[in-house]
C-alpha cells in the first residue's frame, strides 16, 4: 500500500486523489509498505495551491474628460499571482494589457462602459466581471452666441442686456464669461440666457465679446 501525510505524525492510506481544500503551500509524504512490512524511506512533494481568483481595480476620478484617456486596470493575487487583465469597452472585442496596452476611451459621450477581469497564473478567473459605466468623455468645444438690447441699433446707456445662447450636445454649457476687448475678460460665472453688462465709455460702436465653457473644461471661440 501507499501512506500518505502531510506532518508525517499522522498517516493515511492512499486510496483515492487527494483533496485540499484550501488555499496555500502544502507539503505530502509519503511511502510505499509491501507485503512484508518493509516500508520506504519517506518522499515529499511540495504544491502550491490557489482556488482564489485575482481582484481588479480601475482607477477613473468619474469626471469629464476632454480628451482621449486612458484608465489603469491593476490586478492583485497573493497566491499564484496574475496572469493576465482583459477588458472590453462599449461591448466591444476582448482585449488584454498584455498586448493592447490600457484600456483608452476614445467615444464621446455620458456613459462609457468598461468590463474588465483578470486570470491568475492557476487559471482561476474573476467572476463576475467588473463592470465600470458613467465614463465620460466630451472633445467638442461648446458653441454660442450673442445680442446686445435685442438686436436694437443704437443705445444712450452704457448698461446694456444682453441675450445669450449656447449648445453643447456632451457634457453640457457650465459656464460664460465676458469682454469688451477679447483681451480681459471677468470671471467665469454660471451660465444662463441673460446677463446685465456695462459697455466701454464713450459713442461710438461698441462690441461684447463673450466665451462659453462646458462641463469638460472645453471653451467656445469668442
Amino acid at each position: 500500500s501507499i501512506l500518505y501525510s502531510f506532518d508525517r505524525e499522522i498517516w493515511e492510506n492512499y486510496t483515492k486523489p487527494i483533496v485540499i481544500s484550501k488555499d496555500g503551500l502544502f507539503t505530502v509524504y509519503f511511502r510505499a509498505v509491501d507485503k512484508a512490512g518493509n516500508i520506504e524511506d519517506i518522499k515529499s512533494e511540495t504544491i502550491k495551491v490557489d482556488k482564489t481568483p485575482p481582484t481588479t481595480i480601475a482607477e477613473y476620478d468619474g469626471k469629464w474628460h476632454n480628451a482621449d484617456f486612458l484608465i489603469n486596470l491593476t490586478a492583485i493575487d497573493n497566491l499564484s499571482g496574475v496572469r493576465e487583465i482583459y477588458y472590453r469597452i462599449n461591448g466591444g472585442p476582448i482585449m488584454s494589457i498584455s498586448e493592447h496596452g490600457q484600456p483608452k476611451i476614445t467615444t464621446e459621450g455620458s456613459n462609457n462602459t468598461l468590463e474588465y477581469w483578470s486570470v491568475d497564473k492557476a487559471g482561476n478567473e474573476e467572476y463576475p466581471h467588473k463592470i465600470l459605466t458613467g465614463i465620460k468623455l466630451d472633445k467638442t468645444a461648446p458653441m454660442g452666441s450673442i445680442v446686445i438690447n435685442n438686436n436694437a441699433v443704437y443705445t444712450n446707456s452704457t448698461l446694456v442686456t444682453l441675450t445669450l445662447i449656447a449648445t453643447d450636445q456632451i457634457s453640457g454649457v457650465a459656464q460664460m464669461r465676458f469682454s469688451n476687448d477679447n483681451i480681459s475678460w471677468s470671471d467665469w460665472e454660471p451660465y444662463t440666457t441673460s446677463k446685465f453688462w456695462t459697455l466701454q465709455d464713450g459713442d461710438g460702436i461698441k462690441t461684447v465679446y463673450v466665451q462659453f465653457r462646458d462641463q469638460a473644461g472645453l471653451i467656445s471661440q469668442s
